[in-house]
């Protein structure tokens, strides 16, 4: 069933179901110790699995729609703002609230 899934996380799924299979017989065969560690193990590798096929599945469906990855949006930001960072302006000396009217320093 797994290979006839045409979604990706759905195949994952039915991956798990056949694992299950595997745990009762650990279980039932008297080994509580592997079938604990079978649990653990697969429920860590799954997580990975699933976040890793959201990843490829978005970038896929990113790619289809034309829109440029991630990591281009923050490369053009900054090339937009130049070295100076967000605001565009220069920063020197004591500026913002540091500096009062008046000749008073507060520092």
């Amino acid at each position: 069933m797994m290979l006839l899934r045409a979604d990706v996380k759905g195949g994952l799924a039915y991956a798990t179901t056949g694992q299950m299979g595997f745990m009762m017989m650990t279980a039932g065969l008297g080994w509580p110790a592997l079938t604990v560690f079978h649990i653990v193990a697969h429920g860590l590798y799954k997580a990975t699995l699933f976040l890793g096929s959201g990843y490829a599945v978005r970038g896929a469906v990113r790619a289809a729609a034309g829109v440029p990855p991630p990591g281009d949006d923050v490369a053009a930001a900054r090339t937009r703002r130049g070295r100076r960072g967000r605001g565009g302006r220069r920063r020197h000396g004591r500026g913002g609230l540091a500096a009062v009217p008046g000749g008073a320093v507060l520092a």
